[in-house]
């Protein structure tokens, strides 16, 4: 809040990206005024928090000349500001001086999301936010908020996960920065996510967040694909097997959600339904613990398996991974051509939810018309 109040009346208002945040965060509170808005305070803390990002920027240029910063901070900057130039040249990637900056919020995680499910059900709860429509998790700059609200969620019957995030975007309203926690892992890690965060700058539809997720996936992934090329054989191997694992395991998780599926969608009676999900999150358990048992990558999964499998963690897989091999599909079927891909993609974005995944499924054309589809 102190950061909020610099920002109105301290001596940031006359700079001119104080006043760009000024003019956002005042749009944002009228419009919550207006609308009746009963999350103030959690509009607040999001506003708040996104101030402390933009506030803390410097300029990574100014950061890799100069003297003060760690080398390995500064080797990760050089090599986003690498990565950003081939995701503009030759993904087409939007231009818009994100990730320029950086800004270091000395924290794991810039954001925790919350995601939660019906005990019985793999839906996940929508939350409704100005400007962006309905997604599937509630996001707060602070863990302790993100874990108080869980915990409300879960007395209301809830299964519920916290996932720390290292990423997101503003959609271009905002430059975004590189923030600290988009770091601390491999190049090609930090080429992914960049990849997936100027995605969602592409196109975006409001109340379908498995549509925007997926694009951005398929973007990283078509992205990683091509920087591969020019790596070293024995670098491009060692990470396709990497990719490979991961996909091994994600999909193994997507076929038992399918059980789970079936299982909710059956007649049986209640009893019956809470010792077959039992035995199935079990057995997924079981399979994916002997599916990694020999993998030197053993500890990236670890984590996932150690923590309480349930239906929210399920639901937000299927958001990031469910339609992403149909986007895929569409990529090839457009002998890969990325502005084509593009154009399709964007087009479908004005369709309504049910005539996109009627599309994606079908694949019949690539002229696309929501009034025929």
């Amino acid at each position: 809040m102190k950061r909020l109040i610099e920002v109105f009346f301290g001596k940031r208002r006359n700079s001119p990206q104080s006043g760009k945040i000024l003019t956002c965060s005042l749009i944002l509170l009228c419009s919550m005024v207006l609308s009746g808005c009963s999350s103030l305070s959690y509009y607040m803390q999001s506003i708040s928090g996104q101030i402390e990002v933009l506030l803390n920027r410097q300029d990574i240029d100014d950061i890799i000349s100069g003297t003060e910063s760690h080398e390995h901070v500064k080797d990760k900057l050089i090599f986003t500001t690498d990565i950003l130039d081939f995701a503009h040249q030759e993904l087409y990637l939007p231009d818009n001086g994100s990730y320029r900056h950086y800004t270091d919020l000395k924290r794991p995680y810039v954001v925790w999301n919350v995601i939660a499910a019906p005990v019985y059900s793999l839906e996940p709860k929508k939350w409704y936010y100005l400007f962006l429509g309905c997604l599937s998790y509630r996001g707060f700059f602070n863990q302790t908020s993100a874990i108080e609200y869980a915990k409300s969620l879960q007395q209301d019957g809830f299964e519920v996960y916290i996932g720390g995030v290292s990423a997101y975007s503003t959609l271009g309203w905002i430059k975004d920065p590189v923030i600290n926690t988009m770091l601390n892992r491999e190049d090609w890690e930090i080429a992914r996510l960049i990849f997936h965060e100027l995605a969602h700058q592409v196109t975006y539809v409001d109340d379908d967040t498995d549509f925007n997720e997926a694009f951005a996936d398929a973007i990283s992934r078509i992205g990683l694909n091509k920087w591969l090329q020019n790596q070293p054989l024995e670098e491009q191997q060692r990470i396709q097997e990497i990719l490979k694992r991961e996909d091994l395991f994600i999909n193994t998780i997507l076929n038992f959600r399918k059980e789970l599926l079936a299982l909710y969608a059956s007649d049986e009676d209640i009893t019956a339904i809470k010792a077959q999900k039992s035995r199935i999150i079990n057995s997924l358990k079981d399979t994916l613990q002997q599916q990694i048992q020999d993998w030197d990558s053993k500890s990236r999964y670890q984590s996932w398996l150690d923590d309480d499998v349930n239906n929210a963690r399920l639901a937000i897989v299927a958001t990031y991974r469910s339609l992403v091999p149909e986007l895929m599909r569409l990529y090839q079927a457009t002998n890969e051509d990325l502005s084509k891909f593009y154009t399709i993609i964007i087009e479908l974005s004005s369709c309504h939810m049910d005539q996109r995944r009627q599309y994606l499924n079908t694949l019949n054309t690539l002229n696309i018309s929501c009034e025929k589809l």
